[in-house]
């Protein structure tokens, strides 16, 4: 899975957004002499969502570290746009906290406490086995199926050698997986959420190590909770998962 996947499956609820409203503006405007206006909108969306994804990608890869300042008129002269998508795709990250306005002098990166981490984490273990416990019944036979194909491919592409950010983006992937079964789009955009923070975090911490090779291997956890699902064990499911959040060998 490659980082433009991995950057989809974060943000897949907003680009459905996007796309539907894109849609909608489409359809307003068919009829219009003016039909050019639909397009505009929708090509200044679209730059508005790449920048988004290429700054988040920077500031995951450590280009931009915690403490540094973007200047919307360097990102103008960066990607050859207009100011408005630098400006949309800016503030947007401030709403996710991954950088704060700071007037007259540009938009800080901001950093993540272990304490935050922390908190992140408990709260991840609160809404991921508590679905479990309440939900597990609902996890039918064709999402172990996935489950279990995911681990696979996981492995061999162990074997071949991952660095430390294709790992956790395969980690990534296996909870979301598990947590779409749910089908509630509100907790899933929060899960979302807290693993994208996450990610930053592991970022900072790892710095020149996130792109190097591991040699671990940590896919045990992940077969458990499989295996626990098959025998409709929710509540050993559900403490494996536990272990699987707090496994420290995912950062």
């Amino acid at each position: 899975m490659n980082f433009k996947a991995f950057l989809f499956i974060l943000f897949g609820i907003d680009f459905a957004y996007n796309i539907f409203y894109t849609d909608c503006i489409n359809m307003i405007v068919r009829h219009s002499p003016r039909k050019d206006i639909s397009n505009m909108i929708s090509q200044e969306m679209n730059l508005k969502e790449q920048i988004h994804h290429h700054l988040f990608s920077d500031i995951v890869n450590g280009v931009y570290t915690p403490g540094s300042i973007l200047h919307e008129k360097n990102l103008m002269e960066k990607y050859g746009v207009s100011r408005a998508p630098i400006r949309e795709a800016l503030i947007q990250l401030c709403s996710e906290g991954v950088l704060r306005n700071l007037p007259k002098r540009g938009y800080e990166v901001t950093e993540i406490s272990a304490e935050e981490i922390q908190n992140i984490i408990r709260y991840r273990i609160s809404l991921e086995c508590g679905f479990m416990q309440q939900y597990g019944g609902y996890i039918d036979d064709a999402l172990i199926e996935k489950l279990e194909q995911h681990n696979l491919n996981h492995q061999q592409r162990q074997g071949e050698g991952l660095t430390a950010l294709e790992h956790w983006q395969d980690n990534i992937y296996f909870h979301l997986l598990l947590f779409s079964n749910y089908r509630n789009d509100y907790a899933y955009k929060r899960l979302q959420e807290s693993m994208t923070t996450q990610t930053r975090f592991y970022a900072q911490k790892r710095s020149r190590q996130w792109h190097s090779p591991i040699f671990y291997d940590a896919d045990g956890l992940h077969v458990a909770i499989v295996d626990y699902l098959k025998q409709k064990n929710y509540s050993m499911a559900s403490n494996i998962l536990k272990a699987d959040i707090e496994d420290s060998t995912t950062m």
